[in-house]
Formats: C-alpha cells, sequence, structure tokens
C-alpha cells in the first residue's frame, strides 16, 4: 500500500509525520499538565483544610454534607453555587498564589489553596520585545545600538514616498 497526499511527494509526507509527532508531543505535555485535587466537605470541614498543588492542577470540592454548602474565593476569583449532597464544584487554578476560601452559608467553614509554579518551566526565559538574552542566556540586556559615524543625524524624511 503506498500512502499519497494530494499535492503528493515524499516533502508532503514527510510534512504530516512531523505534525503527527508535534500533535502527540503537545497532546502528551497536556496530559502531563492536567492534574486533579479534591476537596471533601463534610461534617462543617473542608478535608484538607489547606491543600497545595501546582499550577494547572484543577481542584474538586464534593458535598458529602446533609446540608447545602458553597465554596467561595475570599478574593472573588472563584464562587460555586449551592452544592447539595453529592454535588460537586471544579476550578482550575492557572496562577501561582494563596487562595483562601470559605462556605457562603457558613463563613466559618474555611480552607486554602496554595497553587505553586507548574515543573518544567524553572529554565523558562521570558524576553521582552527590544530585549536580547546577554551571552549566558538571561534576559534583561538592551540591545546595542552602533554609534553613528562621521557625526551624521538621522534623516527624519520619510523612508518610502507614496505618490
Amino acid at each position: 500500500m503506498k500512502l499519497e497526499m494530494i499535492g503528493g511527494g515524499p516533502g508532503c509526507l514527510r510534512a504530516a509525520g512531523v505534525a503527527f509527532i508535534l500533535g502527540a508531543y503537545i497532546a502528551a505535555g497536556l496530559a502531563w499538565a492536567a492534574t486533579d485535587a479534591a476537596v471533601k466537605i463534610d461534617n462543617f470541614t473542608f478535608g484538607p483544610e489547606k491543600l497545595t498543588v501546582k499550577a494547572g492542577t484543577t481542584v474538586t470540592w464534593t458535598n458529602e454534607d446533609d446540608i447545602p454548602h458553597m465554596v467561595a474565593s475570599a478574593t472573588k476569583v472563584f464562587k460555586s453555587k449551592a452544592l447539595d449532597t453529592d454535588d460537586s464544584y471544579s476550578f482550575t487554578f492557572t496562577t501561582p498564589g494563596t487562595y483562601e476560601y470559605f462556605c457562603s452559608l457558613h463563613p466559618r467553614m474555611t480552607g486554602t489553596i496554595v497553587v505553586e509554579p507548574a515543573e518544567g518551566h524553572k529554565n523558562l526565559i521570558l524576553i521582552q520585545p527590544g530585549e536580547r538574552p546577554d551571552r549566558h542566556g538571561r534576559s534583561g540586556t538592551q540591545p546595542r545600538h552602533r554609534p553613528r559615524r562621521y557625526g551624521r543625524k538621522p534623516s527624519t524624511a520619510p523612508s518610502c514616498l507614496i505618490s
């Protein structure tokens, strides 16, 4: 069996192979980043009361109590509807930080989610426009400008004339 794509040729087949490998790599990365954690609501408490997760983690609160409860962030980042017995609410934490939350119906019920940076991004260097990395790969250095020769000033005339 011979596999040919429209427009055929080995270059097209090579491109399809690269696209397949790239797609598999991205899917594996998303699966790696997609983690879950659980908080149980029972006997007027959140358990665990403090939970530490990596950025990208989805936390699911499940009400195992006999009465309704709500989950609300103290900073209004997230808020659930009233959760009856066995109902659940999920929120994905993408930004590192400390998130305090409480039950809107029973404000003495409190908990904390601590979100740490995701693994695998420790060596990521963010370079802003106009910056360039130094010889060690660190950002923050400004681009070098060549000195003007012979004291000429840059022209203020338009570089392109449209008639």
